[in-house]
């Protein structure tokens, strides 16, 4: 049976550190971890921590991170020309900004609300040590890989559509 989730500042950062740690070793490639990239997450969080979590714990909190670091990136890349606040590691802008901004991300009219409200304060928290273990997983970056790949099917759907020109 698996513990309840106990995600205190020092479980998520150690999380985000195992994380990186099997990056590093190769288990996520193409942005998804493989099964013994699961079963070391699961083994070293539960070493250091004592919570025996199952995959499905880690997945939900691994996504929920995602989806924060995302709803982030999105505003800081959207919110250009403006500050930034080391300390409280989020966008600076003026009272005035905001209800702009909000007036036009929020749709109370189809239910939908701005997820970017939630950085007004304060920015995710692990920001610095997020960009890693999410950036690659979230297509934000690692695009060297990707173009690799994708320049190996290109060439080779060229190298069919030739091949089948010629047949016929």
């Amino acid at each position: 049976m698996a513990d309840k989730a106990d995600w205190c500042d020092a479980n998520v950062r150690h999380f985000i550190d195992v994380c990186k740690g099997e990056i590093d070793a190769g288990n996520r490639p193409m942005g998804m971890f493989t099964k013994t990239g699961w079963k070391n997450l699961r083994t070293k969080h539960e070493e250091k921590t004592g919570q025996k979590l199952t995959k499905k714990q880690l997945k939900n909190k691994l996504d929920n991170m995602k989806k924060e670091y995302t709803w982030f990136m999105e505003f800081k890349n959207y919110a250009t020309g403006l500050g930034w606040d080391e300390a409280k590691q989020t966008i600076d802008c003026s009272k005035e900004w905001w209800d702009e901004h909000l007036a036009r991300c929020n749709n109370p009219g189809k239910g939908i609300k701005c997820n970017h409200v939630r950085f007004r304060k304060q920015g995710p928290k692990h920001l610095d040590d997020l960009h890693i273990p999410l950036q690659g997983a979230n297509y934000v970056d690692r695009g060297q890989h990707y173009m690799k790949h994708i320049s190996f099917v290109l060439m080779w759907t060229i190298y069919f559509v030739v091949l089948m020109w010629t047949i016929w």
